[in-house]
């Protein structure tokens, strides 16, 4: 029996041929094979310019507080191309008194735009109680809050989570749609709005009014015994848990929640659609 060796050799040809231009096009969108480059950029700005802080990107966010005069602005991360021009840079310039800050990346013009990641970091260093405002509207960046003091503060991701470590701030708006929010210590009315990530609240005092609303996911609260609020926590189709904490209930079932404790001064509302709803001592 005759064994026709031309078909296979044909087949060879054709994925050797395939496999030389999926390698070229890999090399030319991103400059080689593995090229890391590093990010590390920085701006400085003195702090009684700024008097408003705008952040729209799609890093991770940070922002802390500083005993320093001026606000400091740096980026980090990696981004795996060698190509000078698509290195992503830092955008920090102030309008106005106002900060505006982000990332600048060149649209992609390549072959296979998944090719080309970055990991970013932003850290904002800011002097404590002389910022007025911060907005930060991020897509899949994290955001995390350290010790802050401002007299608004407003956050909204798409994928992002939301983390605050105590921040002191007259009027809070907290927003996501897929990403978790944590909030420990905070200071002053906040409201909350998320479709389907988590929220969790853990306070040892209440100081301001608290407005929580969640779609698809579960609205947790840890309160001290101390504090001194009243509670009005609905649900249409999750539960409400109450654990090792004294109420002054005025209406409690798996569905509704209306109690106080202490003076019942500040003011918690917690719904839920879907979501179920803790209310734990501490």
């Amino acid at each position: 029996m005759k064994f026709n060796l031309k078909k296979p050799l044909i087949i060879l040809a054709v994925i050797a041929v395939c496999s030389f231009i999926i390698a070229t096009i890999i090399i030319v969108n991103t400059g080689g094979l593995v090229n890391i480059s590093t990010l590390n950029q920085e701006a400085v700005f003195k702090g009684a310019e700024v008097k408003r802080i705008d952040i729209n990107t799609t890093a991770d966010i940070n922002i802390f507080s500083s005993y320093d005069e001026h606000v400091k602005v740096s980026l980090s991360g990696r981004y795996n191309t060698s190509i000078e021009e698509d290195i992503p840079q830092l955008v920090a310039y102030v309008d106005n008194g106002v900060l505006i800050l982000g990332i600048k990346v060149k649209p992609s013009r390549r072959f296979f735009i998944g090719i080309r990641e970055m990991t970013a970091e932003l850290n904002v260093y800011i002097p404590k109680n002389t910022i007025e405002k911060i907005n930060i509207n991020s897509s899949i960046g994290d955001v995390s809050v350290n010790d802050v003091s401002v007299s608004q503060f407003d956050a909204k991701t798409l994928h992002g989570k939301i983390e605050i470590n105590y921040l002191d701030s007259n009027k809070t708006n907290i927003e996501s749609y897929y990403g978790n929010i944590i909030i420990t210590d905070h200071r002053g009315d906040i409201k909350i709005c998320c479709n389907m990530g988590n929220i969790s609240i853990d306070q040892m005092h209440l100081y301001g009014d608290v407005d929580v609303k969640n779609d698809r996911g579960e609205a947790s609260l840890r309160i001290s015994q101390d504090s001194s609020c009243s509670i009005y926590a609905s649900t249409e189709s999750g539960k409400i848990f109450l654990s090792d904490l004294n109420i002054d209930i005025v209406n409690y079932d798996e569905k509704n929640l209306i109690g106080s404790i202490g003076m019942g001064s500040n003011r918690i509302l917690i719904s839920t659609s879907s979501g179920n709803i803790k209310v734990i001592g501490k």
